[in-house]
């Protein structure tokens, strides 16, 4: 499988809009592995997970095909990992697509009432241009040839977030974003599942600060590492990665990097690629 970070930041993104706090004024000084856009990735070029409002960027900047993509994972509703508005350019007469294949867009009860209370949503119904797909909780659905089961996230006040688990030809993907330690649920649902999990990305939103509700920092992700290696879903030899970072946290990409790698986990970054 190959697994590309397009954006690794949380809301604000990396430098943030109007601050100027010294990470800010040194990610814009420094540029490079410290910029961060919103949290977007893509798997094997066929199956994207959240579209925030920097998806504009990441067709621009790190040549994202959208008009082939058909197949849309969201995590939550928040505009960070999900920006209707921008979905909605596949519409007729704001894109003229050669070929007319529906995108599909998968994501919770909430997620799909958002999508059917935009007017244009009508316009792409009824020529099949979007498909919505309401997904429960722990309930795996097959697209392409993934095998994707949503897990349960706590993500603070938000309705219904999900992680995901994304399994194909043997080789499996935890997407853990934006969550604080797992629910109990979704402890015992893997336990039970027994995935062997090749590539495992951590919500860090924190870093090495204490985290608050909803995200994790470095030293949580540690201790939520060690729980799924008790339970015989994590090993060695599962590629770890810490991502979605804030600028609150006070570590630049190289900082947070050499941290990390003493612990054998690798620090995201955008354009990040990965293959295993």
């Amino acid at each position: 499988m190959k697994f590309k970070f397009l954006g690794t930041a949380a809301a604000e993104a990396v430098p943030a809009f109007y601050c100027n706090c010294d990470i800010c004024e040194k990610s814009r000084k420094l540029k490079g592995k410290n910029i961060r856009t919103r949290s977007q990735a893509l798997i094997n070029d066929d199956l994207l997970i959240d579209f925030p409002a920097d998806t504009y960027l990441h067709i621009i900047r790190d040549g994202l095909k959208l008009h082939e993509i058909e197949h849309i994972l969201i995590t939550h509703n928040h505009s960070d990992h999900f920006y209707p508005g921008d979905i909605l350019m596949r519409a007729p007469g704001f894109s003229n697509l050669k070929k007319k294949r529906p995108l599909n867009v998968y994501g919770s009860k909430d997620i799909v009432d958002v999508l059917k209370k935009e007017e244009l949503v009508k316009k792409m119904e009824e020529p099949n241009w979007l498909i919505m797909h309401e997904l429960k909780e722990f309930i795996p659905f097959f697209v392409l040839d993934y095998k994707i089961t949503p897990l349960k996230a706590d993500h603070g006040s938000i309705a219904n977030p999900f992680m995901y688990l994304i399994e194909q030809d043997g080789k499996s993907v935890l997407y853990a974003h934006d969550t604080d330690f797992f629910p109990e649920e979704t402890m015992d649902y893997l336990k039970e599942a027994k995935p062997n999990i090749n590539f495992a990305t951590f919500d860090c939103c924190y870093s090495l600060m204490h985290k608050d509700r909803g995200h994790l920092g470095f030293w949580e992700v540690l201790e939520m590492k060690k729980r799924l290696e008790e339970i015989g879903v994590i090993t060695d030899k599962t590629i770890c990665v810490v991502n979605h970072f804030s600028h609150n946290n006070g570590q630049l990409y190289e900082d947070m990097q050499n941290h990390s790698e003493k612990f054998g986990i690798l620090t995201s970054y955008d354009g990040m690629k990965l293959e295993f």
